[in-house]
């Protein structure tokens, strides 16, 4: 990033509020903030006729911006100014309060430090007061005031053993962890240079311990690591049962298949001793497995031999229905019943199926609730083949059904009893010598020898 001026920048700008400027195009005859340059800064000036603001801003190519940097004066009693709506101009401008001018002598004051990036040309003659300058390689130790030269004016690495006075380096100028094995001199450190603990595990090289360095009687059990000792450190009929620990000998210990009866306590197999599937038929002794070996329900069909489970094995009523499987009670299975004697259901007993003797000529009368062997009683009578009849003259006109008023019933062509009528007004019966039926009377249809006369309405 670096500060930039170009002429003939101005742009307009609607922004409202202190945020950055977008800028909305160059101005008829001016070019745009674009040529900044992307991350540069430059100085600028942002008014509406009647408000400004001078600062220091930033422009953005992307979203073509100018972020207010530094706010130098303002309207705003010099802090950034709040716009409103409307439209204001935005310029590249070159503060005064950042100018460096001639006098009317020609002459450049400056009032403040000026810092010079590269090198500065001068034409004429140039006067400085305020610090000396001196040539190169012309300042001599002579020009240097005492502790005038501090860690600030050495660069870095500028200082080698060449500056150093001997012995002027002691503990103090030596920073923690400083001294590596390169400052030694080979087998400069002796016993006296060590202080007493301070040999470590990491100290000490691989198999540079030797028997030679063990004091007798130093190695005790907290120096073996686990299973470091093997059969080849142990003389032969050493360990003794006295050597043993509590619980030592694991099944790695034993050779295989070498425990024997002899070697088991009595009553010391216990259940979890012994794998699944591990008892066979052959190990279980005649006569030595009763019900309390059985797990409830363990026992199902395919462990019961055919034929095994008799009446004596069955409890009472531990048959139910759904042990009987559909369809497989027959005749032969149901009890003998007195002669001329049918089974009923009977809500009077509870729902108990009961026998119901009929005599001759009886049926089962039903009322709801139960059944009565009963004979037909009345004008009607049955007999044993089935035959119903009913007695002459028992059918009255109570027992036939209502009709229309005016019809009347007749035969049909096929005997059955068929209604006609009544017919229109002034219509009379008629017959054809098999069927009646309502006609309109005619002169024609009467006979000659016969004086009728009839009223028609």
């Amino acid at each position: 990033m670096a500060l930039a001026l170009k002429d003939r920048i101005k742009e307009s700008s609607t922004t409202t509020g202190t945020g950055a400027y977008s800028l909305n195009g160059a101005e008829t005859g001016f070019e745009t903030f674009s040529n900044i340059g992307n991350g540069n800064t430059t100085y600028y000036c942002c008014t509406d006729g009647t408000n400004f603001e001078i600062g220091i801003g930033t422009y953005a190519s992307s979203g073509n911006t100018l972020t207010r940097t530094t706010i130098l004066q303002s309207s705003n009693s010099d802090a950034a100014f709040s716009w409103v709506g409307g439209v204001r101009v935005l310029f590249c401008t070159y503060p005064a309060q950042k100018s460096v001018f001639l006098d009317a002598s020609n002459n450049m004051p400056i009032a403040n430090n000026v810092t010079i990036g590269g090198t500065l040309g001068v034409t004429g003659v140039a006067t400085f007061t305020a610090v000396p300058i001196f040539p190169n390689n012309t300042i001599e130790t002579a020009d240097i005031q005492a502790d005038a030269v501090t860690g600030a004016k050495i660069p870095d690495n500028a200082i080698n053993s060449e500056h150093y006075t001997d012995g002027s380096i002691d503990l103090a100028h030596m920073s923690v962890n400083s001294i590596d094995s390169d400052q030694y001199v080979d087998a400069s450190i002796d016993t006296a240079h060590i202080g007493n603990l301070q040999i470590t595990t990491a100290l000490i090289a691989a198999d540079a311990v030797n028997g030679d360095k063990i004091a007798d009687n130093a190695i005790d059990s907290e120096h073996y690591t686990d299973g470091s000792i093997d059969t080849a450190h142990i003389a032969d009929s050493q360990i003794t049962v006295a050597k043993m620990a509590a619980n030592s000998i694991d099944s790695d210990q034993y050779v295989d298949a070498s425990i024997d009866t002899a070697h088991i306590a009595n009553l010391q197999i216990t259940t979890g001793l012994i794998a699944a599937d591990a008892i066979t038929a052959a190990k279980i002794a005649d006569d030595v497995i009763n019900s309390e070996h059985y797990a409830a329900g363990s026992i199902d069909n395919e462990h019961l031999a055919d034929d095994a489970v008799g009446a004596d094995e069955l409890a009472a009523n531990a048959v139910v229905t759904a042990s009987i499987v559909d369809a497989n009670v027959t005749l032969a299975k149901i009890a003998n019943q007195a002669a001329n004697t049918v089974l009923v259901r009977d809500a009077n007993s509870s729902g108990v199926v009961s026998a119901k003797a009929l005599t001759t000529t009886q049926i089962l009368i039903g009322d709801g609730t139960g059944f009565t062997a009963a004979a037909l009683s009345g004008d009607a009578t049955m007999t044993n083949g089935g035959v119903v009849t009913i007695a002459n003259n028992a059918v009255t006109l109570a027992k036939l059904a209502g009709i229309a008023r005016g019809k009347f019933i007749v035969g049909d062509a096929s005997g059955n009893p068929s209604v006609i009528g009544p017919g229109t007004n002034g219509q009379i019966l008629t017959s054809d010598g098999t069927d009646i039926a309502f006609a309109t009377s005619s002169a024609a249809s009467l006979d000659d020898a016969t004086a009728l006369a009839i009223a028609l309405g």
